[in-house]
């Protein structure tokens, strides 16, 4: 079987899943953006890589590229992990004999009086579209996807990936050593909730010494102006690439997301390290963590819980130890790559008998 893998970029993940593929036999070639750092691994792996840079959903170019790739190869299907590369995808494949998959990580975004949605997750043509979460697979059936087309798979992660690797210093952020850090990750938009957060920490006494780590790109205005009033206890780095490492160096991960999470990546990187979670009530994150076993579930918005949340679990030090335990054991038993990669080749496998051709 040969698969078209039609993508931008490749998270961890991402890569070991496509290593998996190819160990199980199935024959994949990667169309990603074509940057060193993000094939490196893939080339390693000797899994074909070829540059794909697609602009947007109707990018022609991109198109015309794909389709010579399907028509002249031989592929019997493709697998489009981004909203361009499905749109592209399902273009360059019109009147082709194959079967098309497409995988959709968050909630959202998708309505049925949107034209461009019929070119991507509800386009009839679709075979399946792999979910992250269970949260994602009833988004979209609300929408109006056949459920005989939706199927969840999470995104697996491995332990080891992590236990590897010496966790950083906090204190290049000026974070003293003695504080008790709690952390966000993630690229700050406002359906983050990350000003929530914020609202939380400042609510909280100084002499609790709270610190608050935020890991990522800035794209909510009203972020920094509220960490300007907190009085040094708010601490960005911007993007790093060893966001994971920094998540485990601290005590709690927080998500205070307000809507469309699929199943934030963090969250399984924090707890594959032992840090236990404070997530809101949003998409799939209470699918991975447990309220009251692997850490606290609180309502989105609400700032108020949120500090009742991270006090707690301040208070609570061998509470805190034991969820991250369990944290860590919820990853090893239900959200490993192992599973991941078993379950995405059967699904292959599935869709390709439906096709083969005689």
């Amino acid at each position: 079987m040969r698969i078209l893998v039609v993508t931008g970029t490749n998270d961890r993940s991402e890569i070991a899943l496509y290593r998996g593929l190819a160990q199980a036999g199935i024959a994949l070639q990667i169309a990603c953006e074509p940057d060193e750092s993000n094939t490196r691994e893939l080339v390693t792996a000797n899994i074909p890589v070829r540059p794909l840079h697609i602009r947007h959903k109707l990018d022609i170019g991109a198109v015309r590229k794909l389709r010579r790739w399907l028509v002249n190869e031989g592929f019997d299907g493709f697998y489009a992990v981004s909203g361009k590369a499905l749109a592209v995808s399902m273009l360059a494949s019109s009147g082709l004999k194959m079967f098309r998959v497409a995988y959709r990580g968050t909630c959202g975004h998708v309505k049925r009086w949107n034209p461009v949605s019929w070119l991507t997750y509800l386009n009839p043509r679709i075979d399946c579209i792999i979910c992250v979460s269970e949260a994602v697979r009833k988004y979209l059936q609300m929408q109006g996807v056949s459920s005989e087309k939706l199927v969840t798979i999470y995104k697996g992660h491995d332990i080891a990936w992590y236990e590897r690797q010496q966790k950083p210093s906090l204190s290049e952020f000026g974070i003293p050593a003695e504080a008790f850090v709690v952390c966000f990750a993630g690229t700050v938009r406002p359906v983050k909730g990350v000003d929530v957060l914020l609202k939380a920490i400042a609510s909280l006494s100084a002499s609790e010494n709270i610190h608050c780590l935020v890991i990522g790109k800035i794209r909510d205005r009203k972020v920094k102006k509220l960490a300007r009033k907190i009085n040094g206890r708010v601490h960005f780095t911007g993007f790093r690439t060893d966001a994971p490492l920094l998540i485990g160096a601290s005590h709690v991960l927080i998500m205070p997301s307000l809507a469309r999470e699929g199943l934030p990546r963090a969250i399984i990187e924090a707890m594959s390290q032992r840090v236990p979670v404070i997530g809101t009530n949003v998409g799939g994150i209470p699918e991975i963590v447990t309220d009251g076993q692997c850490g606290i579930i609180v309502p989105p918005g609400d700032s108020e819980s949120i500090a009742k949340a991270i006090l707690f679990l301040k208070q609570n030090p061998e509470l805190r130890r034991q969820m991250g335990n369990n944290s860590q054991q919820k990853v090893i038993h239900n959200f490993n790559i192992e599973s991941t990669i078993k379950n995405t080749v059967s699904l292959f496998l599935q869709l390709h008998s439906k096709y083969e051709k005689p």
